[in-house]
């Protein structure tokens, strides 16, 4: 029984890493698709004499908060999966802290493959939006 409990457990932490990593890439091509009404208000913010460096401020506030309040709930809940594991198993496992140790080696994999679907859609959304000379 401790055994089918605890592949139960591996199980729902590596199908929470896929819908992690599935929800990033929805909310990059959400904000990739909405590209071109965000150009046309950009241009408009460009035209009223807004600074390319404020442009580029006011793109990161954009985004950081469409990805960065989404990924507040899975770390949330990814803690509390570590806290629970270890405290139903942690006696289980031979070494101590093993549970804590991999705990935060997920979440650490999680933000570093958040981080780099933030990076290539800021990226990309510059790219796209701001005028050349700006890029």
């Amino acid at each position: 029984a401790l055994k089918s409990l605890v592949f139960t457990v591996f199980l729902l932490r590596n199908n929470h890493i896929i819908f992690i990593i599935l929800s990033c890439s929805v909310l990059a091509f959400e904000q990739l698709s909405s590209i071109d009404k965000n150009r046309k208000n950009y241009a408009v913010i460009d035209r009223l004499g807004v600074s390319s460096q404020k442009q580029v401020a006011l793109i990161r506030k954009e985004l950081s908060t469409v990805f960065f309040i989404p990924l507040l709930f899975p770390i949330i809940l990814t803690v509390f999966l570590i806290a629970g594991t270890q405290l139903l198993f942690g006696k289980s496992f031979l070494q101590e802290g093993l549970v804590l140790f991999y705990g935060m080696v997920t979440i650490l994999l999680f933000c570093a493959i958040y981080l780099t679907y933030f990076g290539a859609t800021m990226f990309l959304f510059k790219k796209v939006i701001l005028r050349p000379k700006i890029r």
